[in-house]
């Protein structure tokens, strides 16, 4: 059994395997019938799995909290996040906002069309449909900060990845 290794791409993967099957097939089909002999059609398909890929084109990678901030209890960020999708699926795209450390009870994400309100768990941002390639989006954010937070630099609190819906 061969094993495709991963700077193979999706493409050349599936030229591979249509090679592979024409050596296999080649015997049955160029093989003239003769009388006595039987002939059988063998059905091939082929399964395209969904796959999308975050493009990061901008990331904030720190928040710096003042005391006006947590006076206010909130902190804005805007455009912290620019990036696009590359993907297969017509059905759409699930973001997956995941937190790293415990700064906030929850936050406010506007962009890719919509305001999604997510707990101190993060949560998922659904993009339903074709979603065209090279095409620039923007996150901004609105952290609603925890109680007896202390002014500083903090890590950005927020990981992005990116799932094909299929």
């Amino acid at each position: 059994m061969y094993t495709f290794t991963t700077f193979v791409t999706p493409v050349c993967r599936l030229r591979v395997l249509f090679a592979a099957l024409g050596l296999v097939l080649t015997p049955y089909v160029m093989t003239p019938a003769s009388a006595g002999q039987a002939s059988a059609v063998i059905p091939v398909s082929v399964v395209v799995i969904a796959g999308a890929k975050l493009q990061n084109l901008y990331e904030t990678t720190q928040l710096t909290i003042t005391e006006l901030d947590i006076s206010r209890g909130y902190i804005s960020i805007q455009s912290a996040y620019k990036f696009s999708v590359l993907t297969n699926s017509k059905q759409g795209v699930v973001l997956e906002l995941n937190p790293i450390g415990y700064i906030f009870n929850s936050v406010e994400v506007t962009g890719w069309g919509n305001i999604s309100q997510l707990g101190p768990d993060g949560g998922s941002i659904t993009q339903r449909g074709t979603v065209l390639k090279n095409e620039t989006h923007e996150l901004s954010f609105k952290f609603q900060l925890r109680p007896n937070l202390l002014p500083g630099n903090y890590p950005w609190p927020l990981q992005l990845s990116v799932q094909a819906l299929s």
